[in-house]
């Protein structure tokens, strides 16, 4: 079975849940028709745009000791190791003592 998540703030019309950005889809874990899903993953549907997008289950055998994917790690890593830009802030000028 395919998982999905919610990409932004939306209302289901349907039972009324409120859904935020990473939430699971359904909130519930009820099977949801292809329709519906197509509905939400695209923009055919009240919002215009989609609301939710498929997720990939890890690999049970890819879990890492702390309970991450080695893909997710990595790309944990990458983010961490982010150059430093030089600042363009001026330096603060020095005042005349009156």
């Amino acid at each position: 079975m395919m998982k999905y998540i919610s990409v932004a703030t939306w209302r289901d019309l349907g039972d009324g849940h409120l859904y935020h950005a990473g939430d699971p889809f359904p909130c519930d874990g009820r099977e949801i028709s292809a329709e519906r899903i197509e509905a939400l993953t695209s923009t055919q549907n009240k919002a215009g745009f989609a609301l939710i997008r498929a997720v990939e289950e890890p690999d049970k055998e890819n879990i890492n000791d702390n309970g991450t994917t080695a893909e997710i790690a990595v790309k944990t890593a990458e983010k961490a190791v982010v150059e430093k830009k030089p600042t363009t802030a001026r330096k603060p000028r020095a005042t005349k003592a009156k």
